[in-house]
């Protein structure tokens, strides 16, 4: 979870997070089970750009730790030097 999301706040056990402006005590235990995702993973996100067969000129990198993002934008380059690989960041604008 990347850094200062309700997730990684709840994963870290903090004992007050903000929801909506609001905040609230944790009252529960937090168990995290770190096999299950939601997420497509790495391999699975490759996969799907690379079967799209010259189609896909742009990619906007936008969840995740900025270090993963910079794995990921270098592993996409390696397999399409094409590419356009932007990570999103407040001064980035994207003309699409």
């Amino acid at each position: 979870m990347a850094a200062n999301t309700l997730g990684r706040k709840l994963a870290d056990r903090e004992p007050e997070v903000k929801i909506f402006g609001e905040i609230y005590r944790r009252n529960a235990r937090v168990k995290i089970l770190n096999n299950f995702s939601g997420h497509a993973g790495q391999d699975d996100l490759l996969n799907y750009i690379t079967r799209m067969d010259g189609k896909l000129r742009k990619v906007l990198l936008v969840h995740g730790e900025a270090s993963q993002q910079a794995t990921f934008k270098k592993l996409l380059l390696e397999t399409r030097n094409t590419l356009d690989v932007l990570i999103n960041q407040p001064e980035v604008t994207v003309t699409l």
